[in-house]
């Protein structure tokens, strides 16, 4: 769904920017209590390495615009799945205030990438 609604604007910042909002509504503890079963749970583990893989070649498309090339959408899609799935590891609950601090950052971090490569 969140893909699905990112991919609606024509505009790609319009897009990255819709991705960082909707990556903030997200249940943060459900994920990281699920990440946690995924190490001890066989099945929980397949489910969540399919829905990590689902993300990143989401995010890399959203990105890919900001990018010279795929691979370092890629990378900077890798950046931004790191970022998230790090927030919920370590701090419990998560902090809104932190993760927009945290995410703004990063969606400047792609806006800067887009400005170079589109002049």
């Amino acid at each position: 769904r969140i893909e699905a609604l990112s991919n609606a604007p024509d505009d790609p910042a319009d897009r990255i920017h819709t991705m960082r909002v909707l990556a903030g509504t997200v249940p943060h503890e459900a994920e990281a209590a699920i990440r946690s079963w995924a190490h001890t749970h066989p099945l929980v583990a397949v489910a969540q390495k399919r829905v990590d893989e689902r993300r990143l070649e989401a995010l890399t498309e959203i990105v890919r615009p900001a990018c010279r090339n795929k691979a370092e959408a890629h990378r900077l899609a890798m950046m931004g799945i790191t970022l998230l799935v790090g927030i919920q590891q370590w701090r419990s609950p998560v902090q809104k205030k932190e993760f927009d601090a945290l995410f703004d950052e990063y969606e400047a971090t792609v806006m800067a990438k887009y400005a170079v490569t589109h002049g």
